[in-house]
């Protein structure tokens, strides 16, 4: 923690992340049974059912890394191919035993639909990982 306030010697870690694709269910045609309802007056809602119901799945990435947050363009599709390649980088202390440091960092991998206005948008599917599991088979 104190190696660059300390002026110790410093090496850097970067990561670079790409997806290349990704399936994404169509969650609302699968929970769209006779007799379901949407309530209130959320228009926005029975927007994005309309627009996924007619193929117009239009969903983003968001990944979260090494203090970093990165979102790709949009992509439409139950199969979308999210462009970027998302690069992060942090010193570390020298040595051979520094990068055990990042083994419980974590790496967040969001599906998100919705317009552009943060307020329409919605996670999809989430999830987490310890940053060793990206090097084990």
């Amino acid at each position: 923690g104190t190696t660059l306030a300390k002026g110790e010697k410093l090496q850097y870690f970067r990561l670079e992340v790409g997806v290349d694709h990704a399936s994404v269910p169509d969650l609302h045609n699968a929970l769209a049974e006779e007799g379901q309802m949407i309530i209130g007056n959320d228009t926005s809602m029975t927007d994005a059912l309309g627009s996924r119901r007619s193929g117009q799945h239009e969903t983003f990435l968001v990944l979260t890394f090494l203090g970093r947050q990165f979102r790709s363009a949009r992509a439409t599709g139950s199969t979308p191919a999210y462009s970027g390649k998302f690069t992060a980088e942090v010193p570390l202390p020298a040595g051979d035993q520094a990068l055990a440091a990042l083994d419980e960092a974590e790496i967040g991998i969001d599906i998100m639909e919705g317009g552009n206005d943060p307020d329409s948008q919605r996670v999809m599917w989430a999830t987490k990982l310890p940053f060793w599991k990206l090097f084990t088979d």
